[in-house]
């Protein structure tokens, strides 16, 4: 790959800007940790999987990717990585052929059902996509830091340089978006989404369906 260390360097970069991002309300995993549910070093177990995910991300060459909202409490909020619960960390291992993205939580193991959605057709993929959120962070409700909401227009615009330097870094040639919010963001950046129904709320039939007849042939075995 051309640049590949150059790339490496804006990896950094990137991270570098998610760690300075702090807004009201929202929870950034990488550099906070949860008093319920995290031990002292969780933030940073969760920064070095980011890491180790974006790195082997760069060396696969992904040309798909599957754009969500937000983090869920469930699932990026615990283990840094999106659209990817703790259940499936051996997945993802296994599919990014050995890494050692860790988990981060102290207390149990959650599932998510938006990741076992997710993963469920990402085991027929031969590389898997790349995931990623609109809003990277975990929003939640002032008085309930358990909680999934929406992020506002202003938080949004406050992380905008995020994705465009996701879209930068790697070089993606299919573009799917889970949900409303992420395919008008792709809409707006001329990037011409595949819309795909979120998997959450009885919308798991339409999300698989829309998945399998959307993807390149060569990239998946459905």
């Amino acid at each position: 790959m051309k640049n590949f260390s150059q790339k490496i360097q804006k990896i950094e970069c990137l991270i570098e800007i998610i760690k300075r991002t702090n807004l009201d309300n929202v929870f950034n995993p990488y550099t906070s940790n949860c008093n319920q549910h995290d031990h002292s070093s969780s933030h940073i177990i969760r920064e070095n999987n980011l890491r180790i995910y974006l790195t082997k991300q760069l060396q696969l060459d992904p040309k798909i990717i599957w754009l969500g909202r937000d983090l869920g409490y469930r699932g990026g909020r615990r283990t840094g990585i999106p659209l990817t619960d703790e259940v499936h960390l051996k997945e993802l291992n296994s599919v990014l052929n050995g890494t050692k993205i860790k988990k981060a939580t102290e207390t149990a193991e959650m599932k998510e059902m938006t990741a076992r959605a997710i993963w469920k057709l990402t085991k027929s993929f031969r590389n898997p996509p790349f995931f990623w959120n609109v809003f990277p962070f975990h929003p939640h409700d002032k008085r309930d830091s358990m909680s999934n909401r929406s992020h506002s227009k202003t938080e949004l615009k406050a992380t905008k340089e995020i994705l465009e330097a996701i879209l930068d870094i790697y070089d993606f040639e299919h573009h799917f978006a889970l949900g409303r919010d992420a395919a008008k963001i792709l809409d707006e950046m001329k990037l011409s989404p595949v819309y795909v129904r979120h998997p959450s709320y009885g919308g798991e039939p339409q999300f698989n369906r829309t998945i399998i007849e959307e993807t390149p042939k060569a990239y998946a075995s459905f």
